[in-house]
This record gives structure tokens, sequence and C-alpha cells, in this order.
């Protein structure tokens, strides 16, 4: 049933735009501070776009006439997602400007939670209910700290030299040009 559970998640992961890492870095590469910007809004839109897949996801496994605990599984660990859309667009954003230490503390968050997890499910036993909660524990652990980071203001582009060359760079080809570039 987990697999059912975890593919399900993964779909819904996918499909609300788990990609927008990868535009991050890019952007972020560019200007750090658009790089942040972009990434609190690109949260928010995840996170808007994940209630109605879930609901989706949802409905379809009452359709097909799954139990009432695997709806509620499901549920639950759709909630994982969301810690996970702000921990892995502050990633794409910290990999954009060069942050790489950064980026390994938010992986390793999320990593050494998940094998506490499979340490306390081998040690003391447990089901379904022991694997979602690690799951869950994990992406808020990993997502946490990065709320932070996308909720303030951010650090400036003086903060990051390429970014600053960046920026330096499209105000003078504004300035050649006569026009402000977005």
């Amino acid at each position: 049933m987990y697999a059912l559970l975890l593919a399900m998640v993964e779909i819904l992961a996918v499909a609300s735009g788990s990609g927008y890492g990868d535009f991050l870095t890019r952007e972020a590469a560019k200007d750090a501070r658009v790089g942040w910007g972009l990434g609190a809004q690109l949260t928010l839109l995840r996170l808007a776009c994940l209630l109605p897949l879930a609901g989706a996801g949802l409905g379809i496994l009452w359709l097909l006439g799954y139990p009432r605990m695997v709806l509620m599984a499901a549920a639950w660990l759709s909630l994982s997602l969301i810690p996970r859309s702000v921990s892995e667009a502050v990633q794409g954003v910290l990999r954009g400007i060069g942050r790489y230490a950064a980026y390994l503390v938010v992986e390793l968050v999320f990593d050494l939670a998940l094998v506490s997890g499979v340490a306390l499910l081998l040690a003391r036993g447990g089901g379904l209910s022991v694997v979602i909660g690690t799951e869950i524990a994990a992406a808020a652990g990993a997502g946490g700290r990065p709320a932070a980071a996308l909720a303030g203001p951010g650090p400036g582009a003086a903060d990051y030299p390429v970014a600053a060359g960046a920026v330096a760079d499209r105000q003078r080809r504004g300035a050649r040009r006569g026009g402000h570039r977005d």
C-alpha cells in the first residue's frame, strides 16, 4: 500500500511543479534578489496547485473503492508536500547563488530525519503510520528553516558577487538602450 501512496504523492509533487527548483537555480544565478522573490511566489503557486490536485487524487482513490484507511493515509502523506515545496524552492535558489553548504544542510536535515525514522521503524516495529509520520517530520524539518528564508525579504544581490555583477550588467545594458528591462 505504501507504494501506491508514494506514487500518488510523487505524481502530485511533479504535477504541482517540482521542476521549479531548476528554474529558480537559473534565475537566482542571474540575480539573487529575483531568485528569492520568485522562490516565494512559486512556492505559493505550488501550494495553491496542491490543494485541488490532492483533492482530485483522493477523489480518484475513493472512486476506485479504496478503503477509508488508505484515503486517510494518502491525505496525511500529501501534507509532506507543503514543507517539501518550501525546501525545494530554497534549495533551487541556494544552488543558483552558489551556497552549496547551505544546500547540503537542508538536504542533510531531510535525509537524517528519514534515516532516524527507519531506525525507529526497525527498532520498535510499526506500520504505515510510522512511515508517514517520518515522511512528514523529515519534510517539515527540511522545510522549517528554509521557510524563514523565503518569508523574509532575502539577502540583497550585493551579498553575492556573481549576482551583483549580473545586476550591474543588466543595469548597464538597460542604460545603453535608454530604458528599463524587466
